[in-house]
């Protein structure tokens, strides 16, 4: 099922009629879901609350890293975000 929202969007974007627009929606939904949403939900910190503030190239996770706000309120758009398209709520 596509996301109205996102669906306007690329609408909006790519023209009116474009055959592909509901195969690239798909896409982008799909990636959102199984890679975007999951790497954004393992950088929760659990112990220290907020988010972890670094991690290195190789996915290593830096917890005595700095915290910033804008770091954390960006991560917190982006699960506020992916709400809005997604209407489902997702316990992490």
């Amino acid at each position: 099922m596509v996301n109205e929202g996102l669906k306007f969007s690329l609408t909006l974007i790519l023209g009116e009629g474009t055959c592909q627009m509901e195969k690239i929606v798909h896409e982008m939904n799909k990636e959102l879901k199984d890679r975007i949403f999951p790497f954004w939900s393992k950088l929760k910190d659990e112990e220290n609350g907020g988010f972890y503030g670094y991690v290195d190239y190789d996915l290593n996770i830096d917890n005595k890293a700095l915290k910033g706000s804008i770091l954390n309120s960006r991560i917190l758009w982006f699960f506020s975000a992916f709400y809005c398209l997604d209407k489902e709520k997702k316990s992490t």
